[in-house]
């Protein structure tokens, strides 16, 4: 059966199956509010609810298949958090900004946390998160998955205190087509257990099946690795990563116990085995004038860490100056339809494409991810290899995104509320993006990403164009 939001695989015969994107239609209630709302209205457009009342469940009001609707505007507070609970994947409760308005969630107390997700089947949509002040870090993370089957969606998190988004012993969670940049910062005095942000970081529970989904989203200048899914006595089985871009992430821990730690992905179980998970379709870049980190299928520390009966399938793995990938002995499971640039270690051979350097004699590689939630959105990616200063995208390469006629924003994730990098009128065909005179928005806290913060070495703000962008 087809239910929630994302790919379904529908049975036809023994020989067929036909692959498609659906969206879920709520026939729950509509219910709004904005940053002046109040708890004593109605929860209409024109009497809507403050936001702390409706994630609570607005006195009961709030009920599965219902939505939610954020008007634009600042919401800011000492942390959120949702506590109602969707009844199941079909039947969740949405929260999202209404006709694309720019709803920001805002801590300016501190609060590492800035928006907890304890309901389960609980959706946040569409929003920025990020916090407006200094905080102390504990080791947590701006967005929290703490419910059963939460999603969070095509949102933009960004300059947190550590983690950008946790989903650790919670079943079946998605993190889905969401932005996280600049996730953590180093703390002096160096050296400093702190110094550590992931963009992600996630677990799952040890005996369950059920698989959490990490898809389409891209994380770019986290100060520790872009998917950190890391257990001690925590599961790191059933997960799977699909169409990500990773870049530029895990190179400034300036930490002695973290050396070998630096990685775009660091994926394992503590001295053990992971299970089951699938590193698909994913894109994990290093500038070239960056020292290049690697990519982890098995911790580089400690000893036995594998991953058993996996899946790395048509992902590109690009640390020219660096390790491209390591496949830890004892890991099974397929690698196949691979492009690594860089050194790889303990695999080789099968169906891969092998670089000892950057790329040569290829044409770029432009990747197209039609987003599964909104029609007429997807995210792009290219690898621009000969560093031109524009490039020609089909929008529609993996299935229909634009119709002839239909007005187009192309957004740098780097920069997603700055100018557009171009805009137009859909006519069919190609459209062109320029990879040249990319910009890098300021900074959330005043040289927080700096050397105010770091004194050993700067975290860079620079955009990997025209080598690499993604929009």
């Amino acid at each position: 059966a087809c239910t929630g939001t994302g790919t379904c695989v529908v049975s036809m015969t023994q020989a067929q199956s036909v692959t498609a994107a659906f969206t879920l239609q709520t026939t729950g209630d509509q219910w709004y509010v904005s940053p002046t709302g109040s708890s004593s209205n109605i929860g209409t457009i024109s009497s809507p609810w403050d936001i702390r009342y409706a994630f609570s469940g607005a006195g009961g009001r709030i009920g599965p298949g219902d939505t939610v609707w954020l008007r634009g505007g600042n919401y800011i507070g000492n942390g959120f958090m949702v506590t109602v609970d969707g009844a199941s994947d079909s039947q969740p409760i949405i929260f999202r900004n209404y006709n694309n308005e720019h709803a920001t969630l805002r801590d300016d107390s501190g609060n590492e946390i800035i928006l907890y997700i304890s309901g389960d089947y609980a959706w946040v949509w569409g929003l920025e998160v990020y916090p407006s002040a200094a905080s102390s870090p504990s080791g947590s993370a701006a967005v929290i998955l703490g419910g059963h089957h939460a999603k969070l969606i095509n949102s933009v998190v960004h300059d947190s205190y550590n983690q950008c988004v946790t989903s650790q012993q919670i079943i079946g969670t998605e993190i889905y087509g969401n932005i996280l940049n600049y996730c953590g910062r180093y703390m002096p005095p160096f050296p400093a257990s702190q110094s550590y942000g992931y963009g992600v970081y996630t677990q799952n529970v040890i005996g369950t099946t059920e698989r959490k989904y990490f898809t389409d989203n891209i994380i770019g200048f986290a100060w520790g690795s872009g998917i950190h899914a890391y257990g001690e006595a925590a599961g790191v089985d059933d997960l799977v990563i699909d169409g990500n871009a990773v870049y530029n992430t895990g190179l400034f821990w300036n930490d002695p116990d973290h050396i070998g730690w630096e990685a775009n992905l660091m994926m394992g179980r503590s001295n053990n085995a992971g299970f089951r998970n699938e590193l698909k379709n994913n894109v994990f870049y290093y500038s070239a004038d960056l020292p290049s980190g690697g990519n982890y299928w098995g911790l580089p520390f400690g000893t036995g860490s594998r991953m058993e009966n996996g899946v790395v399938t048509n992902n590109f793995l690009l640390s020219p100056r660096g390790l491209a990938f390591q496949y830890n002995t004892g890991s099974t499971g397929t690698v196949s339809g691979n492009v690594f640039a860089g050194t790889v270690s303990g695999y080789s051979g099968g169906s891969n494409t092998y670089y000892s350097g950057w790329p040569t004699g290829r044409s770029d590689d432009i990747i197209v991810r039609r987003n599964n939630y909104e029609a007429g959105r997807a995210n792009i990616y290219v690898m621009n290899w000969d560093d031109s200063s524009t490039v020609s995208v089909n929008p529609n390469a993996n299935g229909a995104v634009l119709n002839a006629g239909d007005s187009y924003v192309v957004k740098d994730s780097l920069n997603y509320y700055g100018p557009s990098v171009t805009t137009g009128t859909y006519n069919g065909g190609s459209i062109t993006i320029p990879m040249t005179g990319l910009a890098v928005p300021p900074a959330a806290l005043t040289g927080y990403r700096n050397s105010v913060n770091n004194p050993v070495v700067p975290l860079p703000a620079f955009n990997p164009g025209p080598r690499f962008g993604t929009f």
